[in-house]
Order: structure tokens, then C-alpha cells, then sequence
């Protein structure tokens, strides 16, 4: 017999995870991420939109990581993984953001007729 299942046979089961109190609490803070998330997308916050955007973002996918994939009490390997792939996604989206505004805009040179809309809108 496995070793799982002779844990199961003397009832020492170790429970992983909230109780349904814990659930409802977890799950109405994500709905009060959700409305911030509503309420924010019809502000105008300039330059701070995509920040703010991210940051709510970041705080509900941690809390669907930590207490509906139980990483919250689980090995620190786990734990580890998590933290190192986000770490991973962070480095891949910087640079590319950095590769996209290290290049050129596209530009007419002066006086060129080539990249010029008439006055009718009308293209030939």
C-alpha cells in the first residue's frame, strides 16, 4: 500500500486550504479587484493608466495563486517556482520593451510627397 494511502486509512488527512468562510472572503476581495478594475478602465489617469492597470492586475492573479492553487501553505519548491517565473515573465516583458523603444520611428523625409494624403482623403 502507498504511503498516501495509509495516511487516508488513519485519518491523518492534513487539509489544504481555506474553509468556505475563507473562500467567500477571498472570492468577494476579487470581485472588489474586479469593480476597481471597471472603475479605473473608465478613468482618465494619463501616463498611469497601464500601471495601475498592471498593479491590479498583479494583486488578483497573487490571490488566485496563493489561495485557490494553495500556494499559500505549500512547499517552498512550489513557492520558488512561482516566484522565479514570474521573475522570468517581468525580464521578458522589459526587454522587449526596451528592444521596441530603442528603434526608429517611421518617418517621411522632409518634403516628401510619397507619404502625404491628399486633401480629398482620396488615395490613387
Amino acid at each position: 500500500m502507498s504511503a498516501t494511502a495509509d495516511s487516508h486509512d488513519n485519518g491523518e488527512h492534513k487539509h489544504h486550504g481555506l474553509s468556505v468562510g475563507g473562500y467567500s472572503v477571498v472570492f468577494l476581495i476579487l470581485i472588489g479587484f474586479t469593480g476597481l478594475t471597471y472603475w479605473t478602465a473608465h478613468q482618465d489617469l494619463g501616463d498611469w493608466n497601464l500601471p495601475v492597470a498592471l498593479a491590479i492586475a498583479t494583486a488578483k492573479s497573487t490571490i488566485v495563486c496563493l489561495f485557490f492553487m494553495h500556494l499559500w501553505g505549500d512547499t517552498r519548491v512550489n513557492q520558488f517556482i512561482l516566484i522565479l517565473s514570474v521573475l522570468f515573465v517581468i525580464l521578458m516583458c522589459s526587454l522587449t520593451i526596451a528592444d521596441v523603444n530603442t528603434r526608429f520611428p517611421l518617418t517621411a523625409p522632409p518634403n516628401s510627397e510619397r507619404f502625404k494624403v491628399p486633401a480629398n482623403g482620396q488615395l490613387d
